[in-house]
């Protein structure tokens, strides 16, 4: 081989590994393009629908507005490891209902506290009201050691 075609030989190699790099750097762009957009399609109920109305034990006395069928996060912390927990005082079930109740702890110890988190859904328009108290079920006659009281305006749809 002499030097003239040494040299087209590596030239045409370097152009195919550069291609080669391209097409890997261009997949790996497309891969992680794919995944992001199915992360972001997994919480598409919280993207496109709007997201829940997220409030704290700060919140506590304010009057909210929420549209038909958007949700409320009520965030509280508790201990439930110490016998306490958010019990919700009955709602009026025409314009809002509970979804669920879910505990997030702070750490995975032992008996540490976190964040208690009540879902509630708004079935009608009208107004509701929500009453929480922090307390020991078993415990009778005795104060809550915290309560958390809303009003809740809800709207036809949350753009009215």
């Amino acid at each position: 081989m002499n030097r003239y075609n040494s040299n087209y030989f590596r030239l045409n190699v370097k152009l195919s590994v550069d291609k080669v790099i391209g097409y890997l750097n261009t997949k790996w762009l497309q891969i992680g393009a794919i995944l992001f957009f199915a992360l972001m399609l997994g919480h598409v109920d919280n993207t496109l629908a709007g997201q829940a109305m997220k409030l704290n034990e700060n919140d506590s006395g304010k009057t909210v507005e929420i549209g038909v069928g958007d949700d409320l996060d009520v965030m509280l912390p508790g201990n439930p490891t110490t016998g306490y927990a958010w019990e919700l005082i009955p709602l009026d079930l025409n314009v809002l209902s509970r979804v669920k109740t879910k505990f997030f702890a702070n750490n995975n110890m032992m008996g540490v506290g976190g964040v208690e988190v009540i879902t509630l859904h708004a079935v009608a328009a009208g107004k509701g009201e929500v009453k929480l108290i922090y307390h020991r079920s078993f415990e009778h006659d005795v104060e809550p050691l915290k309560t958390f009281e809303l009003t809740v305006i809800i709207k036809k749809s949350s753009t009215e």
